[in-house]
């Protein structure tokens, strides 16, 4: 399946900056499912600026995990949350600053906070 981060970064701005695809079960209880959920994330680098996609994934033994892919594939990181609600970085390119974890749960916050409201 496409995603953002298959778009060449001038035309990804054209585009929304979530992508939700839902599923909706019919039965007694209408439940929505949210199956991906996809958005542009900046992580601060030591000179400049990160840009990138950040993704909902599915990683083995966590039912909270995100995937940050830099724009100019040099930075690679995937967060997974813990049972008793940390973050932490689970696998990922180096060098790492440790920081990266905190941006990148504010910005997955922020993101689920627009996504609900909007």
């Amino acid at each position: 399946m496409p995603t953002l981060s298959h778009i060449h970064p001038p035309l990804r701005k054209q585009f929304k900056h979530y992508i939700i695809i839902c599923i909706r079960i019919f039965s007694n209880l209408n439940i929505l499912i949210i199956m991906e959920q996809q958005f542009d994330a900046i992580l601060t680098g030591s000179d400049s600026q990160i840009e990138g996609v950040a993704s909902a994934i599915n990683y083995p033994g966590y039912a909270n995990a995100y995937e940050f892919n830099a724009i100019d594939e040099t930075l690679h990181l995937v967060i997974a949350k813990e049972a008793d609600g940390n973050w932490i970085r689970i696998a990922g390119s180096e060098p790492y600053f440790a920081g990266w974890v905190d941006e990148l749960v504010e910005q997955i916050n922020n993101s689920t906070i627009n996504t609900t409201n909007g």
